[in-house]
């Protein structure tokens, strides 16, 4: 399991080298990253308070640059560790919109996406955040568990890609990321969280 005690920031620049050695196309797509006058303004503008982890993460890069600029058809935004693509904070803004929208009241107005990949979110509470710490969820096609913590902050998911990168679980071919051993091979603990 990911180390729940892990720091973000300490994280980071060591995903970054992973994907860089990996030969993952988002190791040179990265978008620089928001300073905190750019955050202190977009969080401003949504009417939301943004947790530490997400002003660290956004600060470290906002996102990815495009291939294709105003879409996300490109493998340029896949961290790798399941299907997930690195949202922009204004990407994850504009998703939190279209959520509110298309959910209606299912979506609370607290909620932010971080990560997407077809109608599944990854997203957290901002209204929850916990010594800077965020609890991490899912927003699945069929929406059904909204309130289980999947994990307990967004450094404990920057850990377990770590983990997975680290130990060769994930893999580079023909610049899409595959499971050489199956996913089979997880652990259930790390299944059952549907980030993987």
């Amino acid at each position: 399991m990911p180390d729940y005690d892990a720091r973000l920031e300490e994280l980071l620049p060591r995903l970054e080298q992973l994907w860089a050695q990996l030969g993952a196309p988002i190791a040179d797509q990265l978008a620089p990253g928001l300073t905190e006058a750019e955050l202190s303004a977009r969080e401003r503008a949504a009417g939301l308070s943004l947790p530490a982890e997400l002003r660290i993460w956004w600060g470290w890069h906002d996102g990815v640059r495009r291939l294709q600029p105003g879409t996300r058809l490109g493998l340029e935004s896949l961290v790798g560790v399941g299907p997930w693509e690195f949202l922009s904070c204004v990407e994850s803004l504009d998703e939190r919109a279209l959520m509110s929208r298309v959910a209606g009241e299912l979506w609370q107005p607290t909620w932010l996406p971080v990560l997407a990949f077809d109608a599944h979110r990854v997203f957290v509470d901002c209204g929850q955040d916990q010594d800077g710490r965020v609890p991490v969820r899912v927003w699945d096609a069929q929406p059904d568990d909204l309130d289980r913590h999947r994990l307990p902050s967004f450094a404990a998911l920057a850990a377990l890609w770590v983990q997975l990168l680290e130990a060769g679980s994930v893999a580079w071919s023909d610049q899409r990321p595959v499971w050489p051993g199956g996913r089979q091979d997880l652990p259930a603990e790390l299944l059952a969280t549907g980030l993987v």
